[in-house]
């Protein structure tokens, strides 16, 4: 009887082992596929062409409507109420020096390719523009460096697809239409 006690405890044990090993496989599966190398790859060029020489990390997770946020360093922000209304939003850690890209993972699967690549470049042109906060300058600012990654039909597609406001995402479509003609 003491054998198969023993013998039961030991298959107990491994048996949690084993799924627990899986469950760990299946969840840093899925963090290496949320975001891809090629999106990074793709901040890593927008970086390079600006000459920006901050760490620019992209990060895809549950942030939409988030009360409290814990950075890659350790390092907890608060957030405020008015902060993260957006699927995605660009934030700099002035502690460790770094810019995040934060895109809610919902959002992230919903997107195509260029649209993703909008929201990126989008984001990185508010890193260009650090001292303009929230309004629709900011936003007209940083529609200007996406339009240099792609093409103003994807960028006006993406506005009509998913902007709230109208007042706001009118005068950014108008802006686009005006800076592609020239």
């Amino acid at each position: 009887m003491f054998i198969k006690r023993t013998e039961l405890i030991f298959l107990v044990i491994f048996v949690i082992l084993v799924s627990g090993s899986m469950v760990l496989e299946a969840q840093s599966k899925k963090q290496k596929i949320i975001p891809t190398s090629e999106d990074q790859e793709f901040v890593n060029k927008i970086r390079s062409d600006l000459g920006f020489n901050e760490e620019v990390i992209l990060s895809v997770g549950p942030y939409y409507g988030l009360e409290k946020l814990n950075l890659s360093n350790g390092r907890i922000f608060s957030v405020g109420q008015d902060y993260l209304k957006t699927p995605s939003y660009l934030f700099f850690d002035d502690v460790g020096l770094v810019y995040y890209i934060l895109i809610d993972y919902n959002f992230y699967k919903k997107i195509n390719e260029a649209e993703r690549r909008f929201v990126i470049a989008h984001e990185m042109g508010h890193s260009q523009n650090p001292t303009l906060r929230q309004s629709i300058v900011a936003e007209k600012a940083a529609d200007l460096l996406a339009l240099a990654y792609v093409g103003p039909d994807v960028a006006i597609d993406f506005l009509n697809k998913y902007y709230v406001s109208q007042s706001e995402r009118d005068q950014r479509i108008e802006n686009i239409k005006t800076q592609a003609a020239k």
